[in-house]
């Protein structure tokens, strides 16, 4: 009978102490779960740390620009040529300089060099602006001689094979062709060469055709005046940098430092008539693109214009998405961005609608134009905008890697690393009058450049 009692103790004991590690374990969920129909505390970020960007040279002067990272298995090494379209006598020949490059060097073929990236982990990947030209490569860090190895002998020692322009003629034309027959990119050429002119850089859009007139002595050219004959900078996300710096002094250290040609930037603006619209009698859809030509990021305003471009149409809540597709249904998506180049910039709105709805959208925009000039944006509408937007902010620069490519844009286009700093001080301190002020004096109906194509 004692040993019954003695047991049943026991079990006792043991059920008591399982009964109170679940309610340690599951109070905390349940107290959530008492409130879960209350919104979190929503705060506005007022400041941020950015990663730390050290600058350090090779021994010939070439600028290198570094980010530590302790994602000690990754490493990003970034070649910047401050040339890009802007500087070609023909279309397409820069990004199709660019590009060839990767198609076969004096000792290794195209298939060569793509086993050899393939065979030792690196993503290599070439993008051409109107200004730059950036070849990127993401390695593991065991491999990084090996990937600067390659990216040196691309740079240095492209063979420009006949047969791999051929190709990569006919493969581009094919891809060029088939992009402009959406609706959305033939609008967005137009209104580009309807804001700067035909004659312009900015305005220059090419047609399949053009990839028929390319001729390889063109690209020849066009590597020795911008790229073998330029200065260029490097931009670095790495754990050791003594071991990068050193193999990049080894591979790169005995480039001349070239003195750069200056940009020829007496293109004149020849802006063309405001609105323009082209039909497409197959297509369902008709591309809205409107917009003003404004300034690049170095203007006094341009922050500020970012906020306001965020009211409008740069996220889901933006006004030009809770009236034309939330409250009226009439596009799937419709959106605003600003657009920033070197010596100009725009900003723009685009969408995508019905044929019959094209000009009730239209009307509109242009409505959603006028309230912005004419009232001011509420406390709540303006606190709601500053979360996003500086929540937005924070997930585009998270990381030395996500970074990286924004200082690649700093050395482009001539913005201070304090832009993001200036950013988030400006998102906490604008006021509706100012935002207000703004619109009216960058935003006029009047002055919109509208093509419709579709």
């Amino acid at each position: 009978m004692i040993k019954y009692k003695l047991k049943l103790y026991d079990i006792l004991k043991f059920q008591f102490i399982i009964v109170i590690n679940l309610i340690k374990l599951y109070l905390p969920k349940i107290r959530i779960m008492q409130f879960k129909t209350q919104e979190p505390e929503a705060k506005i970020i007022k400041d941020i740390n950015l990663p730390v960007v050290t600058k350090k040279k090779l021994k010939n002067g070439i600028e290198v620009y570094l980010l530590s990272t302790k994602v000690s298995e990754l490493s990003s090494v970034n070649i910047i040529y401050n040339k890009g379209s802007w500087n070609q006598q023909h279309l397409l020949q820069a990004n199709t300089t660019a590009k060839m490059l990767d198609k076969g060097t004096m000792s290794h073929s195209s298939k060569e060099i793509a086993d050899y990236y393939d065979f030792h982990s690196i993503r290599h990947k070439v993008s051409v602006s109107m200004h730059n030209i950036v070849f990127k490569n993401l390695m593991l860090n065991k491999y990084i001689d090996k990937a600067i190895a390659m990216q040196k002998e691309i740079l240095t020692e492209p063979s420009f094979d006949a047969n791999e322009f051929i190709i990569y003629k006919n493969n581009q034309k094919e891809s060029l062709t088939i992009e402009l027959e959406e609706v959305e990119n033939v609008a967005r050429f137009e209104l580009q060469k309807q804001i700067y002119g035909k004659n312009h850089p900015y305005g220059w859009h090419a047609i399949p055709e053009n990839y028929d007139a390319l001729q390889i002595e063109w690209l020849k050219n066009f590597y020795e005046e911008n790229i073998n004959s330029s200065k260029l900078k490097i931009v670095a996300v790495t754990k050791d940098y003594e071991l990068l710096l050193d193999i990049l002094n080894n591979y790169f250290g005995e480039f001349k430092k070239n003195k750069e040609k200056a940009d020829d930037i007496s293109f004149k603006i020849e802006s063309e008539k405001k609105y323009n619209y082209i039909e497409k009698e197959d297509s369902l859809q008709s591309a809205i693109r409107t917009g003003w030509k404004l300034f690049n990021k170095t203007h006094p305003d341009y922050i500020d214009m970012l906020i306001l471009n965020a009211l409008l149409g740069g996220y889901y809540g933006a006004r030009l998405m809770q009236n034309i597709r939330q409250k009226l249904g009439l596009t799937y998506g419709i959106y605003s961005l600003l657009i920033s180049e070197k010596y100009e910039g725009t900003l723009e709105i685009a969408s995508e609608v019905k044929k019959e709805s094209k000009d009730r959208v239209l009307e509109e925009i242009i409505k959603e134009i006028n309230k912005l000039r004419t009232k001011k944006v509420s406390k709540e509408e303006l606190d709601k905008l500053r979360r996003y937007f500086s929540g937005s902010l924070l997930r585009t620069i998270d990381g030395e890697f996500g970074y990286y490519s924004k200082i690649i844009n700093f050395l482009s286009y001539g913005t201070d690393f304090d832009f993001y700093k200036r950013l988030f001080k400006r998102i906490n301190e604008i006021t509706p009058e100012e935002i207000m002020a703004l619109a009216n004096k960058y935003l006029n109906p009047d002055e919109m450049y509208t093509t419709i194509v579709g």
